[in-house]
């Protein structure tokens, strides 16, 4: 493997540290960080907002980066591309769009209650604003399997001709199992049905294609694909533009006022009013080179050498017990996320101790809502910058715990 920890200042300044929790948020790389103090030290600006150079050239260097995530995620067009906060914001504003939009009375919003709360809340908020206004939509819940996708059987038995939208996480941020969304597609076919992906676990981890995988929206943050924290992107396919016209505005040309009446002239300015983070902005533009200088291929490979590694010395501990994922599959596939729990010990204490000997997991319920034996874990949430030494280390510390 590349010489990559020494890339991050992080593990230059902690060389006893071992970070495992990717998952909420990653190291940054050293071009990524001085991306950032370079911007504020040389070319702070507000894009678009003035005449001189600064403001003109910081325009189209974001207008660059755009493209580049374009790209990046096999968009059909840089239209398709939109700067948020990051997915929560991605998320809200796709519930409310069309919440607010395109929703009719009895239309169905099918969901997965294992799901993270920023893919199910903002529907649920919906639902109630909708349901003040005399307007019922359903959300209607489908299962997922020990693997730790999606339940696709259980899924494809709850379409109606009332389903409007089906929320699919591509890779799951406890279980790590990728849901094969581009299956979901094949099997709705040319029904009128929007699938709106969460994709937070996905983009930076393995190779990601919003036409190949039937997308018609997908939202991801920055800060866990090794880019500053609050930014993200939300991608509307062209073919939904038309029916999810933005509910936030504010300042930008993306939005003309002409007989007291908003007219949008630019669907993507629209949904970016106001002054936006730029440096965040710039920040994923370095990210992204970052990834495709390492090798998008390379890190998916790398993390699933290090997920099959690291559910191989975890059987050894007494008392073990997995959550759904990487222990149940028959395949050598991994995203570098396994979550588990021992027996007698709260993941609460055992993180806590863990905390004390340098090694850093996620205990908690991850944010989601169910409540079931797997609903307060540990997890172990691993990237590029991972090592064999550092599932070790952990073993090593756990069989000490339990013994």
């Amino acid at each position: 493997m590349l010489d990559i920890k020494s890339q991050f200042p992080f593990f230059t300044n902690h060389p006893d540290v071992v970070y495992l929790d990717s998952a909420a948020t990653t190291q940054k790389p050293k071009v990524v960080i001085d991306a950032l103090a370079d911007f504020y030290t040389n070319d702070n600006a507000n894009a678009g907002r003035s005449s001189y150079s600064l403001a003109s050239k910081l325009a189209t260097q974001i207008e660059h980066i755009r493209a580049d995530v374009q790209r990046f995620i096999g968009a059909h067009d840089a239209q398709e591309i939109l700067f948020t906060a990051g997915a929560t914001d991605s998320l809200n504003k796709v519930a409310y769009s069309l919440g607010m939009n395109y929703l009719q009375d009895n239309d169905e919003i099918l969901y997965c209650p294992y799901d993270h709360k920023s893919f199910v809340l903002p529907w649920l908020n919906v639902q109630k604003l909708l349901k003040d206004k005399g307007i019922h939509i359903r959300m209607v819940p489908f299962e997922m399997t020990k693997m730790g996708s999606i339940d696709r059987e259980d899924l494809f038995s709850k379409i109606t001709a009332k389903t409007k939208v089906i929320n699919a996480t591509h890779i799951h941020n406890i279980y790590g199992a990728d849901s094969d969304i581009n299956q979901i597609k094949k099997h709705i076919g040319d029904k009128d049905i929007i699938i709106n992906v969460d994709a937070s676990q996905s983009v930076g981890h393995i190779p990601v294609n919003v036409q190949e995988l039937g997308a018609d929206t997908l939202s991801f943050s920055g800060h866990k694909m090794f880019a500053g924290q609050g930014i993200g992107v939300l991608y509307i396919s062209q073919r939904l533009q038309q029916f999810i016209p933005p509910v936030f505005v504010g300042g930008g040309n993306g939005i003309t006022i002409k007989d007291r009446n908003k007219e949008i002239s630019s669907f993507t300015q629209s949904y970016e009013a106001g002054t936006q983070n730029y440096a965040g902005i710039i920040t994923l533009g370095k990210a992204i080179e970052f990834i495709e200088k390492v090798g998008i291929e390379k890190i998916h490979t790398h993390l699933a050498e290090l997920t099959q590694y690291l559910v191989s010395k975890l059987r050894s501990i007494k008392g073990i017990e997995f959550a759904y994922g990487p222990y149940y599959w028959r395949c050598s596939d991994g995203m570098g996320i396994v979550s588990f729990k021992i027996d007698k010990i709260s993941p609460e204490e055992l993180g806590f101790i863990l905390a004390e000997k340098g090694i850093l997991v996620r205990t908690g319920d991850h944010c989601i809502s169910t409540h079931d034996e797997f609903n307060d874990t540990i997890r172990v949430s691993m990237h590029i910058y991972n090592t064999k030494e550092d599932i070790d280390k952990l073993q090593d510390v756990l069989e000490k715990i339990v013994g």
